[in-house]
């Protein structure tokens, strides 16, 4: 799959899960990114204990990542990273402005969905560090 239909396929399936699964709308504004991080948070839980869910988090962890590492991503392009790109190398997708400015947002969901926000992942800060880059020029 090419990789502007992989992010239109996983921005679409997000934005329908957030609102058929959690009951979050998802639409593409910096609020959104409070509501995804609730929807991450709960998958984080859903990691830690299977039996509370028929969600298969554990199993599916690298697909929620890529999903909503993505639509994150193009949250911060649409809205502040004009000057970033989506990129693919051996590791996925990330956004890249240059050798020295690049970002991982899937790698950061993984992060959150597996360690949690006890051990210092959060989407919320790194997207506010993104922006931050935004506004640095």
């Amino acid at each position: 799959m090419e990789l502007n239909e992989l992010i239109k396929t996983c921005t679409d399936l997000v934005v329908k899960f957030g609102d058929a699964d959690f009951n979050k709308t998802l639409d593409f504004s910096d609020k959104s990114i409070e509501a995804a991080d609730e929807i991450i948070d709960e998958l984080h839980e859903i990691y830690l204990h299977p039996e509370k869910s028929e969600l298969n988090v554990k199993e599916k962890v690298k697909l929620y990542s890529l999903a909503f590492g993505m639509y994150i991503g193009e949250v911060l392009l649409r809205n502040h990273l004009t000057d970033f790109k989506w990129q693919e190398n051996e590791n996925g997708p990330y956004l890249y402005k240059d050798e020295g400015n690049n970002l991982n947002p899937v790698g950061k969901v993984m992060k959150q969905i597996v360690r949690g926000k006890e051990e210092g992942e959060s989407v919320l800060l790194f997207f506010a560090f993104a922006v931050g880059l935004s506004k640095r020029g």
